[in-house]
């Protein structure tokens, strides 16, 4: 599998928001150690995911506004994350 990655430093935060664009085509049927369970298992532990990381981003969201929270500094935290959070619902299943 080949990821082209495009690291960039959102609204200047402290870490990188990875932007990546994966290529499914060579991946093999079991891709986890070869392994058709383990494979089936985490592909649905997958799919969970997407619902609790949307959670977080709705509550990060819900709060940022919070006086507590003002600092220029953290806002571009908040932003950042959010932005990150977004890359992983930019997904492509082929099954």
């Amino acid at each position: 599998m080949n990821a082209k990655v495009n690291i960039s430093n959102r609204a200047g935060a402290s870490f990188p928001v990875r932007r990546m664009d994966f290529e499914f085509g060579e991946v093999p049927r079991y891709w986890a150690n070869g392994d058709a369970a383990l494979t089936h298992f985490m592909t649905a532990l997958s799919a969970l995911f997407p619902e609790g990381e949307q959670f977080f981003v709705n509550s990060t969201r819900a709060v940022r506004n919070d006086p507590k929270l003002a600092d220029p500094k953290l806002q571009k935290e908040i932003s950042a994350f959010i932005g990150q959070e977004a890359m992983h619902s930019k997904r492509t299943f082929g099954f």
